[in-house]
């Protein structure tokens, strides 16, 4: 093999074994890792569930995919429908979760400044969650929590249909006998 032709095969084994030492340290978009809440970020926020951290900056929806949904996905869905984004809710607040249709269950997610990772609460349909202080600390959960930029709302499941309630029953039963009623006086 000629000196030049040696040169161009070891600048070629360099190569690659650079690209491919490069693409192993890049992460994965698919995937994600979720942490336990702090106990300081489960008092911080009353009426949810589950509470999870993930390892990301933003819950941004222009990936796939988002944020939320990557592998394994928050509370082990990958599923979650974006509902709505609350700008700048204050660092306390109250948020109902009363929207129609209603899902299944919720995740309400909170963002803060660039150190923090997003926080998800689950909570159930009809329930209101609460903060009275921001759950959000620094990517190493170290320091004083950040202030809420935004809160994101998402949904998965099946919507809920209400349970009847005892009065909607009574009234067909009372429009059901007048008209047996009217009926009989008819034949009569």
């Amino acid at each position: 093999m000629s000196f030049l032709g040696r040169n161009i095969l070891i600048i070629g084994m360099c190569a690659a074994f650079h690209s491919s030492a490069w693409a192993a340290q890049k992460p994965d978009p698919t995937s994600a890792t979720f942490t336990s809440c702090l106990p300081e970020m489960k008092t911080a926020v009353n009426g949810w569930d589950d509470c999870s951290v993930e390892d990301v900056k933003n819950d941004v929806l222009n990936t796939d995919p988002t944020a939320v949904n990557r592998n394994p996905g928050f509370f082990g869905k990958e599923d979650w429908e974006f509902i709505e984004k609350r700008d700048k809710p204050g660092n306390q607040g109250s948020l109902p979760l009363n929207y129609q249709p209603s899902f299944g269950q919720y995740l309400v997610v909170f963002k803060g400044g660039e150190e923090s990772r997003i926080i998800g609460y689950s909570v159930k349909p009809g329930k209101v969650l609460d903060w009275i202080k921001s759950p959000l600390y620094k990517a190493d959960l170290t320091a004083a929590p950040y202030d809420i930029s935004h809160i994101s709302i998402y949904g998965r499941g099946t919507p809920i249909d209400a349970p009847m309630s005892a009065s909607t029953s009574f009234l067909g039963l009372l429009f059901g006998a007048m008209a047996l009623v009217r009926r009989r006086l008819r034949k009569a």
